[in-house]
């Protein structure tokens, strides 16, 4: 054992339950220096010491190790221990994912430059190819088929353009796919696949032939959502670089001088440079706030990382189709599949999260039958059993696959690791090429009736292998966010509006009002001028403020008025006019004045007032305040507006 795994030793030998857990966590350690990562671990494990807020999480749930440090908050159960990353014999660093608040990412890329240096660090490039639609639209533009472009006009007419291309698309579906449900590869296949699209292919040769040309060009690149590439020289002597444009300090991709990768996620992973992801994840704030609205308002320290999974509050919300705001639950086929499951358990919700995604959620009313009834449930093998009982027989996640594969069959985790790779990564050529050693290996065990019974359940695998990590973590979020809003609506509602509001995602915020007020018998009041601040604020048991986040009226405005607060009630356009500085202009006047911001004072009659006020202390700069109300009046009589000024 190395030095810093003795270290890491040292440390876990003061936890009370380290003799339980002696023989996995000497295991993790031994692995992860084979493996040559433990000092990423270290790392990560400094970074929470100094900063207990800030925690990853998504594989982690893998990783006993991981939770002893206090890397995360999570213990993982036995069965979703990390054998899959840590299998001998992988062709590439594992992958090393972590999920912070959405408004701290920068924190953690700063650390990274500050750890690793400027030079060593950058986000991760991406390239957007060509595909066949979209390449048909740029050829039959430019080529102009029709002739109905005239360029020597000053504005050349592209209607007629317009209408071929929606012509000759609308001719295919959404989705470029075969009757057999598989997805078409390239232009041929679509030609070949579509009569009418081909028809107009033959009339239009010269634009099918350059299409098949252009296809899978690149078109534009872009900035890996969470992608960091770290390296131990100087990242321009190994791969191109170039810097975003922004104005933003805080090193995000996107940023100003953010040095990102001209080589793509695959090409970096090919240089031996290790990727992490860093995903900045909404949820994750929201959560950070209630808590904090829960301690302000009832004193009350939420212990997240050990909540109760059997809370009958949490399950029932589940069940009832009332998950707005709850992650990976918002969506109305979610809802659906929630109550078909009927959440009884965490491993149900875990289930329910694994397989609504395109494919597998097809397998959802068989699960919710097979769960009303057991004797509809039935295992080819008692190895089977033992790893797809929590999931009524049916095979969903990467590792109990791995398991079957290799427990049934006799083969090694490296083998294993490369079934459950062509399965995650959808490559079929090297999913199928594991069939025959499958097939021997387990006829041996068993016979090679139930060896191909057990081949023909996982064949359907191949397309939706999902990680009983990532569900864990995925679930545990969850349930986090379920459980404040069922015991903490008011506090979880509000944290969730403020959220969106904030990116001004104003259809989910109407969505959330009106969850707010018919599902939990919440007040929603206008926002005011004196007292609504950048967030929802909870302003009676169940009364909730608006934020000054009103559309069209932005965070500068917005940040200026909330400066000046408070105005005087009794003569709120005066003293509001007075006050507020050059970031609120007309503009955002008008838009104060259409949501009643001032009363019932007309709209034309605000922007008038507010027009000479502003012209009043123009003119009066430098003059005693004492006049400033004579000078103003006097502006407005002179532009011979007939208004009752009631200053």
């Amino acid at each position: 054992m190395t030095e810093l795994g003795k270290r890491i030793v040292n440390i876990l030998q003061k936890k009370s339950s380290w003799e339980s857990d002696k023989e996995r966590l000497l295991k993790e350690i031994q692995q992860m220096e084979d493996l040559d990562i433990l000092q990423d671990v270290w790392t990560r494990y400094e970074r929470v010491q100094k900063n207990p807020d800030i925690s990853g999480t998504r594989n982690d749930p893998n990783s006993l190790l991981a939770y002893y440090l206090d890397i995360t908050k999570e213990k993982p159960e036995e069965e979703f221990k990390n054998e899959k990353r840590r299998t001998y014999g992988r062709d590439g660093w594992p992958d090393i994912d972590m999920d912070f608040c959405d408004d701290r990412r920068h924190e953690i890329v700063n650390f990274l430059v500050g750890k690793y240096g400027r030079s060593r660090v950058a986000s991760i490039g991406t390239v957007q190819t060509l595909k066949s639609k979209a390449e048909l639209r740029r050829v039959i533009k430019a080529l102009d088929p029709e002739k109905s472009i005239n360029y020597t006009a000053k504005k050349p007419d592209q209607s007629g353009n317009f209408a071929l291309q929606n012509e000759i698309l609308g001719t295919l579906p959404k989705i470029l796919k075969k009757r057999d449900g598989t997805l078409l590869k390239n232009l041929q296949e679509v030609y070949n696949e579509f009569n009418e699209f081909a028809a107009y292919m033959r009339k239009y040769p010269q634009v099918f032939e350059t299409a098949k040309r252009m296809e899978g060009n690149i078109s534009s690149s872009g900035i890996h959502p969470g992608g960091i590439i770290l390296s131990p020289v100087d990242l321009s002597t190994l791969c191109p670089l170039h810097t975003t444009r922004g104005t933003n300090e805080d090193g995000q991709a996107g940023a100003s001088k953010a040095m990102v990768t001209q080589f793509t996620m695959q090409d970096v992973e090919s240089l031996g440079l290790i990727k992490i992801d860093v995903l900045g994840v909404s949820t994750l704030t929201t959560i950070d706030f209630a808590t904090k609205l829960v301690k302000n308002n009832y004193g009350i320290d939420i212990d997240l990382s050990d909540l109760p999974l059997d809370d009958p509050l949490v399950l029932e919300l589940y069940n009832s189709g009332k998950t707005d705001g709850i992650f990976q639950c918002e969506e109305a086929g979610m809802k659906q599949a929630l109550q078909q499951i009927q959440i009884n358990s965490f491993d149900d919700l875990m289930l329910a999260v694994a397989m609504y995604r395109p494919g597998p959620k097809d397998y959802i009313p068989q699960i919710a039958k097979r769960k009303q009834n057991p004797n509809l449930v039935q295992y080819a093998h008692p190895i089977v059993e033992k790893h797809t009982k929590s999931t009524y027989g049916i095979i969903v996640y990467q590792e109990s696959a791995m398991h079957i594969f290799v427990e049934l069959a006799g083969l090694t985790p490296t083998e294993g690791y490369t079934f459950i790779k062509g399965a995650a990564k959808k490559k079929p050529e090297l999913f199928m090429s594991m069939k025959a050693r499958f097939i021997k290996g387990a006829s041996k065990i068993s016979n090679k009736q139930v060896a191909e019974s057990v081949w023909r359940q996982m064949e359907p695998f191949q397309g939706y292998a999902f990680c009983a990590g990532h569900s864990y973590a995925y679930a545990y979020l969850s349930w986090k966010t379920a459980y404040l809003k069922a015991h903490y609506p008011v506090e979880f509602i509000c944290a969730r509006l403020t959220e969106k509001s904030r990116r001004r995602k104003t259809d989910i915020v109407y969505k959330y009002e009106q969850d707010a007020i018919k599902n939990f018998g919440i007040t929603i009041h206008p926002a005011d001028l004196n007292r609504s601040k950048l967030t929802y604020i909870k302003i009676g048991e169940k009364d909730l403020l608006r934020p000054l986040l009103i559309k069209d009226v932005g965070d500068k405005a917005a940040e200026e008025i909330i400066r000046c607060q408070p105005f005087d009630p009794d003569d709120l356009l005066y003293s509001f006019g007075m006050k507020v500085g050059g970031a609120v202009n007309t503009k955002i006047v008008e838009v104060l004045a259409s949501a009643k911001m001032f009363g019932n004072i007309p709209k034309p009659k605000v922007l008038s007032i507010f027009e000479a006020i502003k012209a009043g202390r123009q003119k009066s700069k430098g003059r005693q305040t004492g006049n400033l109300k004579k000078g103003i009046k006097g502006t407005v009589k002179r532009r011979k507006k007939t208004l009752d000024l009631d200053f």
